[in-house]
């Protein structure tokens, strides 16, 4: 089990976008992007998309359906 924090990024054109979606379930602690009209070459095909999908995530970590939740919570009080 995977518990480091972890950035997928796929392109919605790729043929392995299934498979990578397959692996995006099983992590626990994971989130995605997905490029739209990008292929298997994200970092060649959209390199300043990406750059700001990276520093987003180092930003503000793992962002899931619950982590928001508590950060709408948190900010409420």
């Amino acid at each position: 089990e995977i518990k480091t924090p972890v950035l997928m990024v796929a392109g919605a054109a790729d043929g392995l976008l299934q498979s990578n979606l397959a692996d995006f379930a099983r992590l626990g602690n994971a989130t995605l992007h997905v490029f739209s009209r990008v292929g298997h070459g994200v970092p060649y095909e959209v390199p300043s998309a990406l750059s700001r999908v990276i520093a987003d995530f180092f930003e503000h970590g793992v962002v899931t359906a619950q982590t928001l939740r508590e950060q709408m919570l948190a900010g409420s009080t």
